[in-house]
């Protein structure tokens, strides 16, 4: 089509070219709106949005005894190692694990989740090794933020412990009574429903992932399987080296981050193939980054 004009010509002029057809105009705006707590800005159909009523009333701030407390089983169990299969669900409790400060700079913070990364050494460790039954990205996952300093559950609360906690009650962490492990599926609902109330945030775009990542922050992948019962997936969007660099097209946008998985095979750096999450095998999926 000629420039500045919506309908099909002849010749791509629109001096002294009748169009060969009258196309409507405007069908498909531009639009900014706000998704989980990030601002997203594309076209929607014409015909899919609807005047816009009066501002919904803000729901009041939840009461103190609202806050939710982390659920996570009990700190440094030394059954929880690199080297053993055991504690799954506990913390990765080595001593002498790193941790990343977080008062540090971007710059201290992104050696620091470099290095916790070279020790985890998911392509080699026991902890994370796939069986002809299971495999194990969710708790990569939650070891990889756990070492970061950020919550990423691998147990949560029951549903009668959420209705008890939210009646101001204390409820002790006691597996398989108060609290279950999640999976990956698990992980993708919870990211959207609670992550905000631990200090995460819906993106829509792979470059982001990687500058959270490249400034000493956290970034996740996740994925929901579309077949009840089959796990979904979850990497970990990690900094780049001089040796390890994310994808990029020709005008220099991220089109696959560089991520550290578990799964079917384990990378220190790589993932499941090139846009992995957006396979048919998946109904739902999600980018998610923790500052």
């Amino acid at each position: 089509m000629p420039e500045g004009d919506g309908n099909p010509r002849h010749l791509p002029t629109t001096h002294g070219d009748q169009s060969v057809a009258l196309l409507p105009q405007g069908q498909v705006p531009r639009v900014r709106t706000l998704l989980g707590g990030s601002e997203v800005i594309g076209h929607v159909a014409l015909s899919r949005l609807e005047p816009a009523g009066a501002a919904p009333q803000e729901d009041a701030a939840p009461p103190a005894t609202a806050q939710l407390p982390i659920a996570q089983l009990r700190e440094d169990n030394t059954e929880a190692r690199r080297d053993r299969t055991k504690a799954r669900a506990f913390p990765i409790g080595e001593a002498g694990r790193p941790r990343r400060d977080l008062a540090a700079g971007a710059e201290a913070r992104v050696a620091q989740l470099t290095a916790l990364g070279d020790w985890l050494d998911v392509a080699r460790a026991a902890r994370w090794r796939p069986t002809l039954i299971a495999t194990f990205c969710n708790v990569y996952a939650a070891d990889y933020c756990y070492l970061a300093r950020a919550y990423l559950p691998r147990v949560w609360w029951t549903s009668s412990a959420l209705v008890r906690l939210g009646r101001g009650e204390a409820v002790p962490v006691v597996y398989a009574q108060t609290v279950v492990e999640l999976r990956a599926d698990d992980l993708l609902a919870w990211l959207v429903d609670m992550g905000p109330r631990f200090g995460w945030r819906r993106v829509f775009d792979a470059g982001a992932l990687q500058a959270a990542a490249n400034a000493g922050g956290l970034g996740l992948i996740c994925a929901d399987r579309e077949a009840a019962g089959r796990a979904g997936h979850i990497t970990v969007v990690v900094p780049e080296t001089p040796a390890h660099r994310a994808e990029r097209d020709a005008d220099g946008n991220v089109t696959q981050p560089l991520q550290s998985q578990a799964g079917a095979s384990n990378h220190r750096y790589g993932s499941a193939g090139p846009s992995w999450w957006s396979g048919s095998q998946f109904r739902d999926r999600g980018f998610f980054v923790h500052d």
